[in-house]
């Protein structure tokens, strides 16, 4: 049986779009090291030069199996701007390995498309599926909805 795991997202049902929903934009201070830090990892709000490595992960077959397949050039640009220039209700972040600064993946929050729920979701690189990066990196995030 295949492990799935990797390629889940989960349903929040943190709060219907029928009751207001306030979020407010983070700002963080130029030198800010981390948004959310785990015991192996830097999670960071996703900027400009994020591009190439969040580009490895539409371009990759295995990542985007169960994600519509991979994207074309033209698309996965478009798909970064609109994470860049995100709305106010919807957060994108960069999950880096503490040691080597190495990337891992995109972890990020946004009403799912039905509009009643908000949805963690997250893609990894293939190598480092297996290692638990998910679960250690999810929780922040959901907490974060949370509160």
């Amino acid at each position: 049986m295949e492990k799935l795991m990797d390629f889940s997202y989960g349903l929040i049902p943190l709060r219907s779009l029928n009751t207001p929903m306030i979020v407010e934009k983070i700002i963080i201070p130029e030198g800010t090291i981390s948004l959310f830090e785990t015991e192996r990892c830097y999670i960071n709000t996703f900027k400009k030069p994020d591009f190439a490595d969040v580009k490895k992960l539409y371009g990759n077959k295995n990542v985007r199996k169960y994600l519509g397949g991979i994207r074309d050039e033209a698309s996965i640009i478009g798909v970064l701007q609109s994470m860049l220039n995100s709305s106010d209700n919807a957060f994108y972040w960069v999950i880096r390995e503490k040691q080597t600064d190495n990337f891992i993946g995109l972890v990020y929050l946004k009403p799912h498309h039905e509009g009643v729920f908000l949805e963690v979701s997250y893609q990894l690189l293939p190598v480092w599926w297996g290692r638990g990066y998910a679960t250690e990196t999810v929780p922040p995030i959901i907490h974060f909805a949370s509160n």
